[in-house]
């Protein structure tokens, strides 16, 4: 079946919730007050058994699993073995329709053409999950992948001398070919700068080297032979990869398209198989515009790097990362709405160059403590798309004269993390569930702002129940 790809336009700094009075009524995550544990329990048996889908043939048992048990679930001693369950069959529903309802102050302008693609077993899978460390074994696996097998030591991020002669020579090379005026008197300014910060910076000293052990994570550094290190870092917020300490970093809030040429399909196929040599389950579907790539003036550039986002697949369907739309500027902070919470979602990033790794980001995985419910039932699509013609308007946010014309083009079927009441606030042991939320996702325009939105997500509802969720 086709699956359709999101492109996600996520501009910086852009967006401030729209100023408006508080809803009358407020609107709030799972507001079924207490259905949804009834609906997740109600078709739960004693133990659930998850099926692990294997690449290349390999074969492996299924993993029974205690829905009661609070240990994490232990994968196959399978260096390719997916923790969770293939994809179930899916039909495809057509959505085609045009509304209008008033929204807040003004008017929303709804389209909807999408292709829908939902379970033909009508269920799903949630499971409880929070942050946590990989298996010693896959963290081992990561130090073999990205570090290799040299000498390796204690992660040392301080910029030395040896760092600022590498730039200062940078900047007197670029003096000796550069005729544009303008840029010479950059390069001169960042000469000038740099050579007092190398005056002040630290001589270059022994790094201290790694006593092996992998206990509570780990921050390594490996020499690269010309002076550089890569660094690699595991803890309860993710996997943190660069080559080097100037590597490029992925841009959370840039523009996103799918893949367009042959480099950039190319790198995807590079970033597959980076995944599968890491034994993950993640699928790349965008890309990042390549000038996004490039650093700050006069620090390290490549200039033939592309930034990759990966979903993450949990339950044969995929975790995403896009960002919920509100409104366009024109609010104050404390105008936020009640209902609109923050909290991290998994997510992975790569930045490639001809097949290298520069930067590799797995950002707050999830630890499966339990699954609670491998059939749990989905609401009929029907009253999906009755629940997001009643909530998109009250969820959207329009300023008075200005109305909205959202045109939503995927409404696609995800694994979302959602806290968990009353588990408290520390990373190491907030829990949430992982269950199946429908995404709708397409542009939004405005006749006042500048600049459209095209491809974001406009309206979150749990599968379950029907309620929204961030």
């Amino acid at each position: 079946m086709k699956t359709k790809k999101i492109a996600v336009l996520l501009l910086a700094c852009l967006f401030l919730v729209a100023c408006l009075p508080t809803p009358t009524e407020e609107i709030v995550q799972n507001r079924a007050e207490g259905s949804l544990e009834t609906i997740i329990y109600a078709t739960m048996q004693p133990a659930t058994v998850v099926e692990i889908e294997l690449p290349n043939g390999v074969s492996a048992s299924p993993v029974s699993v205690d829905a009661n048990d609070t240990e994490p679930v232990a994968a196959p001693e399978t260096e390719d073995a997916k923790q969770f369950a293939p994809r179930s069959a899916m039909r495809t529903i057509e959505w085609q329709e045009t509304f209008t309802a008033n929204a807040a102050m003004d008017e929303i302008h709804v389209t909807l053409d999408a292709e829908v693609e939902y379970p033909e077993n009508g269920s799903g899978a949630v499971a409880v999950v929070k942050f946590g460390l990989p298996p010693e074994a896959e963290i081992r696996s990561l130090i073999a992948y990205f570090l290799g097998d040299g000498p390796l030591y204690l992660a040392d991020r301080t910029k030395t001398k040896s760092y600022y002669k590498a730039t200062m020579e940078r900047c007197t090379a670029a003096l000796e070919t550069e005729t544009d005026e303008t840029m010479r008197r950059q390069w001169e300014l960042l000469l000038k700068r740099t050579s007092q910060q190398y005056a002040e910076a630290p001589e270059d000293t022994e790094p201290a080297p790694w006593d092996g052990r992998v206990d509570g994570g780990i921050d390594l550094m490996a020499p690269n032979g010309d002076g550089s290190y890569r660094y690699l870092s595991v803890s309860l917020h993710g996997v943190a990869y660069r080559a080097t300490l100037d590597a490029p970093q992925y841009l959370s809030r840039t523009r996103q398209t799918t893949p367009q040429t042959e480099r950039e399909r190319s790198a995807g196929t590079d970033a597959a198989n980076v995944l599968h040599t890491l034994g993950l389950d993640a699928v790349p579907w965008a890309i990042a515009e390549q000038e996004k790539t490039v650093r700050a003036f006069g620090e390290e550039t490549h200039e033939d790097a592309v930034v990759l986002w990966c979903s993450p697949m949990r339950f044969g369907l995929p975790c995403t990362d896009v960002y919920v739309f509100h409104g366009y500027e024109g609010a104050e902070p404390e105008s936020e709405p009640s209902y609109t919470t923050t909290f991290p979602q998994e997510s992975l990033q790569l930045v490639l160059e001809d097949g290298k790794v520069l930067t590799y980001r797995h950002n707050y995985a999830s630890v499966v403590q339990s699954v609670e419910n491998d059939a749990a039932p989905l609401l009929p699509f029907e009253e999906i798309q009755q629940k997001f013609r009643e909530w998109l308007p009250r969820t959207m946010y329009v300023l008075k004269g200005d109305p909205l014309t959202i045109c939503v083009d995927t409404v696609q079927l995800t694994m979302r993390r959602v806290p968990l009441p009353d588990s408290g606030d520390e990373l190491a042991t907030k829990t949430y569930w992982l269950l199946p939320v429908w995404e709708f996702i397409g542009s939004v325009r405005s006749e006042k702002a500048t600049y459209p939105i095209e491809t974001v997500c406009v309206l979150r509802l749990n599968a379950l129940d029907g309620s929204v969720t961030e």
